[in-house]
């Protein structure tokens, strides 16, 4: 799964009316901006993070035993 969350690097606005400072991550950025946005350095992706939590529907159960090892 790609990850389309961008952490701002200079303050940015945006379509429709949006307003991003440094230091936020967003994601709806409109895509056709964000190459040049990259480019520029105006914007660099987000790390993908291991807290990021699946859908529900992609979900499992871990036996707690499991867990206890991490």
């Amino acid at each position: 799964m790609a990850n389309n969350e961008y952490i701002i690097i200079q303050g940015i606005d945006y379509p429709p009316k949006n307003r991003a400072e440094a230091g936020e991550v967003v994601n709806d950025l409109p895509k056709n901006a964000v190459p040049w946005l990259l480019e520029s350095g105006i914007i660099k992706p987000a790390p993908v993070t291991s807290y990021q939590v699946a859908p529900k529907s992609k979900q499992t159960t871990v036996k707690k035993e499991v867990a206890d090892e991490f």
